[in-house]
């Protein structure tokens, strides 16, 4: 049998190895792509939101987010009234209430300030995390996911 026989008579098996190796390195390749993080910028970037608030619920956050910030102005506040507003936060973001990108220096600022950090405290750390994973990443322990 000669070389060219030889490849003929392989041929199926030839082909069932390089369709292995093109699978094996398809898999790899979407494995390396982070598709679920685009996915979600791009819908954020798209504007794509959570549905509209009951009207009832659109004004008590409003409301709610309005208090807070006032209280905010005076000083720091207790870990579960800064838990109240990040949540409110979190809650008008995903809303549509407030951008991404409007509500970013508050975030900030409400989860800098001083002080003990309560279960409901840490748990609205962890929301804000999934909308801001960069602040989650960084070095500010009042944010950083724990």
């Amino acid at each position: 049998m000669s070389f060219t026989e030889g490849l003929r008579t392989a041929r199926g098996q030839i082909a069932w190895i390089l369709a292995l190796a093109v699978s094996t390195a398809v898999i790899v390749h979407l494995e390396q792509l982070d598709t679920e993080d685009r996915i979600n910028a791009r819908l954020l970037a798209a504007g794509v939101r959570a549905p509209d608030l009951p009207q009832g619920y659109a004004d008590t956050i409003d409301g709610l987010l309005d208090e807070l910030r006032a209280a905010g102005e005076v000083g720091p506040a207790d870990p579960d009234r800064r838990a109240a507003h990040l949540v409110a936060l979190s809650t008008a973001i995903l809303s549509g209430r407030i951008s991404l990108g409007a509500a970013r220096a508050e975030v900030e600022r409400v989860a800098a300030w001083p002080g003990e950090a309560s279960p409901a405290l840490r748990a609205a750390r962890a929301q804000i995390a999934l909308l801001y994973p960069d602040l989650a990443d960084s070095d500010n322990p009042e944010i950083a996911a724990r």
